[in-house]
């Protein structure tokens, strides 16, 4: 059997592939944390508040709204990126020490 085929090798590539899938769903994430929408509380212009003073505050607190939910998604993004850092390190060491095995 040839060096390229034997297991450590090929659970290396194993590894490397799950790192690219981890790191492209981390970079999903951080995209749609980057697309969240502020949502004022009405719908329509029609139905936003005629009062100057409420509309900004509803303004407000749809920025407020987007901003948590950004920083949820961010955190998950994070966490993703994480273990495909991790997942690439292992592959790498694997890979590495295939040819001692």
């Amino acid at each position: 059997m040839t060096n390229c085929l034997r297991w450590p090798t090929l659970l290396s590539i194993a590894v490397a592939l799950a790192a690219c899938a981890v790191g492209l769903r981390a970079a999903l994430i951080w995209k749609r944390a980057s697309e969240v929408p502020v949502n004022p509380g009405w719908e329509d212009e029609i139905l936003a508040p005629a009062e100057t003073s409420d509309r900004h505050s509803g303004w407000i607190f749809g920025m407020l709204n987007a901003s948590v939910e950004s920083a949820r998604l961010n955190r998950r993004a994070a966490i993703w990126t994480a273990w495909a850092v991790v997942l690439s390190v292992a592959s790498a060491l694997i890979g590495a020490l295939a040819n001692c095995l």
